[in-house]
């Protein structure tokens, strides 16, 4: 088995009456060569240019920092998949010196840890100025709390041009996802949740800003506190959450951005955190 891809003209979606019979669908793509949970590239250039597809590598080496870039090429009517000749072509690597992590400990110590799914790219690429900015989960082993990755890669030749952590000494930095403008402002948005008082699982964002090859983010921001230990009647093993977040940019406005989340409002009922960051000069 592998995973699927659909690729639609967006002229069709966009159309007064939208419609999908021209889809192309690729199936049972391979994991071994494609990467997993393959995620189309949101193309904010509007280039003419192939279409962008990355995933994290879970087969080959089972190894944090490597990253695998696959692109649909060719007529949108009739495009192609191409995935490269195999393991190492199309892939790159970041830092390695952290590793997955997975589920984060609530404060209420009955309650089961809240799962974080599977830590690989669940929010889509963002591609601007002809660089794609992407998150995904990680653990800072010197803490041992969830943390964020971020990376931002060259477009054309698939380098890491930077790269960089967001984390905390007391809380796990959950389901992260990334937005960026033209101007060079980047937003992160995701869950925080950790073990101490009142660190239910709430909303947050880190806002960047980019200067030629360097990108500097401040500190985290609460937007919206949760307010209990999250867990079903139902659950075994791990608290149900997730499995996403998203962060955008406004279509009308590019200084303001969009991020949402899941929190907790009691024991077991969540609620959406919709949220505007409006980018001072």
């Amino acid at each position: 088995t592998g995973f699927t891809l659909v690729v639609l003209p967006k002229s069709d979606l966009l159309a007064p009456k939208p419609r999908v019979d021209r889809r192309t669908i690729f199936r049972n793509i391979p994991i071994p060569t494609s990467g997993e949970w393959i995620m189309p590239t949101i193309d904010l250039d509007g280039s003419k240019q192939d279409e962008i597809v990355l995933s994290t590598e879970g087969i080959i080496q089972y190894a944090f920092g490597t990253y695998k870039r696959s692109d649909v090429r060719g007529n949108i009517f009739a495009p192609r998949l191409d995935l490269g000749s195999g393991y190492p072509d199309k892939y790159f690597f970041g830092r390695s010196d952290y590793d997955y992590f997975f589920d984060p400990p609530q404060p209420d110590p009955q309650a089961l840890p809240l799962s974080n799914n599977y830590p690989v790219f669940t929010p889509a690429p963002v591609m601007v100025n002809g660089q794609i900015w992407t998150v995904t989960n990680t653990i800072d082993t010197g803490t041992g709390r969830g943390s964020i990755h971020w990376l931002r890669i060259d477009a054309a030749n698939t380098a890491i041009i930077d790269e960089g952590y967001i984390g905390d000494d007391t809380q796990s930095f959950v389901f992260p996802s990334i937005a960026a403008n033209h101007n060079g402002d980047v937003v992160i948005g995701f869950n925080a949740v950790g073990p101490g008082p009142k660190q239910f699982a709430s909303s947050y964002a880190v806002v960047g800003r980019t200067a030629g090859r360097k990108t500097v983010f401040g500190d985290p921001m609460l937007l919206k506190r949760g307010s209990a230990s999250y867990q079903l009647p139902t659950d075994v093993g791990v608290a149900s959450w997730g499995d996403f977040s998203r962060t955008t940019l406004d279509p009308e406005d590019d200084k303001t951005f969009w991020t949402i989340q899941q929190i907790a409002v009691d024991g077991t009922h969540w609620a959406t955190q919709i949220t505007a960051l409006h980018i001072e000069d």
